[in-house]
């Protein structure tokens, strides 16, 4: 699924890499157009990124992760909606 398929359940909780290869838990607020508002929920200091809205997610638990459609595989075909990455996923880059 897209970002912006998942706007009318914002905020919705993200885990996100770093550039550091550490996650943290993050929120994505709301869209603005073609980009999000969203904030890592660990960091006091340069928490806010910005993701396209046609950004790839998948749900993992409680979270959503970023993706990128290739990495995305159905797990069964009685329930299309769940899925399991196939590679890890790419982080953030941060402006």
């Amino acid at each position: 699924m897209k970002l912006y398929e998942l706007k009318k359940q914002m905020p919705i909780k993200l885990l996100v890499t770093t550039d550091d290869g550490v996650e943290h838990p993050a929120t994505c607020h709301h869209l603005d157009g073609a980009y999000s508002y969203c904030t890592v929920d660990d960091m006091d200091t340069g928490n806010i990124f910005h993701l396209s809205a046609s950004t790839p997610m998948t749900l993992a638990g409680v979270h959503y992760l970023i993706c990128t459609d290739e990495d995305v595989k159905p797990m069964d075909d009685e329930n299309p909606n769940t899925t399991t990455l196939t590679t890890p996923r790419p982080h953030i880059d941060w402006v």
